[in-house]
């Protein structure tokens, strides 16, 4: 699986999918609002020992990179199971978690993104090597 997409608007960046995903109160958020921005999404799920691993350095690149719009996008986890998860590790990434029950994003991104092979998508690697990349960004 695609864990994360960075998308940088220019010629080459593929247009982010039209669709909408909650965040965890319930409110909308259109991706294609983000058009014009630095975006790195992360498609993840509680049960995923990398996403595990990897979730606090990408809370503190989320934090150190306010250029860049960070969204965690949910696989198919009820929002109950997920502040669970962000409350066991300590962990404050509400603002920028959304849910994805269906794991619709996941399949517009295998498809629009990964057989691109271009800068535009950043797969997961080693925390230290993939921070000093958003950092250049």
């Amino acid at each position: 699986m695609v864990s994360l997409a960075l998308l940088v608007p220019g010629p080459l960046a593929q247009p982010l999918p039209a669709m909408a995903l909650p965040d965890m109160n319930g409110q909308m958020h259109n991706l294609q609002d983000l058009r014009n921005q630095k975006v790195v999404i992360n498609l993840w799920a509680t049960w995923c020992g990398p996403c595990r691993r990897e979730m606090p350095m990408l809370e503190q690149a989320a934090r150190q990179n306010p250029d860049v719009r960070f969204l965690f996008v949910n696989q198919g986890e009820s929002a109950a199971t997920i502040e669970n998860y962000l409350r066991q590790e300590k962990l404050d990434l509400s603002q920028w978690i959304r849910l994805d029950p269906d794991s619709t994003c996941r399949r517009s991104f295998v498809r629009a993104v990964c057989p691109q092979r271009c800068s535009l998508v950043a797969t997961r690697c080693n925390g230290p090597r993939w921070a000093r990349s958003v950092a250049k960004c």
